[in-house]
């Protein structure tokens, strides 16, 4: 047991949206946890390049934030839009 694994278990692996988008559906939703990552310029310019800017929905969540982060949720899901908490 005592032999090394090697760099690749230590590391994550460089995140790559397309990637995660071509594997994705409709019934697979991308769920993103960064911490301490910005991703809303990447993201941003990933929607606009997919044609999908005017779908995408950024909500901020704090007080008070939560019936509104479900709503934009349980809409995009009706009409296939993005949504970034």
């Amino acid at each position: 047991m005592g032999e090394e694994q090697g760099e690749k278990y230590l590391s994550p692996p460089l995140f790559d949206i397309e990637r995660s988008y071509d594997d994705s559906t409709s019934a697979t939703p991308l769920i993103f946890v960064l911490p301490g990552a910005d991703p809303l310029q990447a993201l941003t310019a990933f929607a606009k390049r997919k044609k999908k800017l005017e779908s995408l929905r950024s909500i901020s969540l704090g007080q008070g934030q939560g019936a509104k982060a479900e709503q934009a949720i349980a809409e995009a899901r009706k009409a296939g839009g993005w949504v970034l908490l």
